[in-house]
């Protein structure tokens, strides 16, 4: 499962961006993935906590009109790709997605609900 976390406004929408953040979110949650199982094979002997965690920060190049000075203008947009495996819940895996503006705070809501975990 997997939830990305993204601005809806149109202002802030460019779809060209968005595809791409979702193909390097889907690239690195197979690498989390990995990651993740290995890790548990390791910590097998170890059952100290419900789950393991391996982020991964990535960046995509963007470009947008700067209509104050005529001109087109980049920046650089990073984001986090965070998966967990939640060993107590039959291993379920979650992997959340979100530019690294935002609070880990609003990763953390991700995660409860995507187990309905929000009372």
């Amino acid at each position: 499962m997997g939830v990305l976390i993204c601005p809806t406004k149109s202002h802030f929408y460019d779809k060209d961006l968005h595809s791409e953040v979702v193909q390097q979110f889907m690239s690195a949650s197979l690498l989390i993935q990995h990651t993740l199982r290995c890790q548990k094979e390791l910590c097998k002997s170890t059952e100290e906590s419900s789950y393991i965690e391996h982020g991964l920060l990535f960046t995509i190049p963007s470009s947008f009109e700067d209509n104050a000075h005529q001109r087109r203008r980049s920046k650089t947009a990073s984001y986090w790709a965070v998966g967990r495996l939640f060993s107590h819940l039959c291993n379920r895996e979650v992997y959340v997605c979100y530019e690294d503006v935002f609070p880990q705070a609003i990763a953390e809501l991700a995660f409860q609900l995507a187990f309905g975990e929000i009372a």
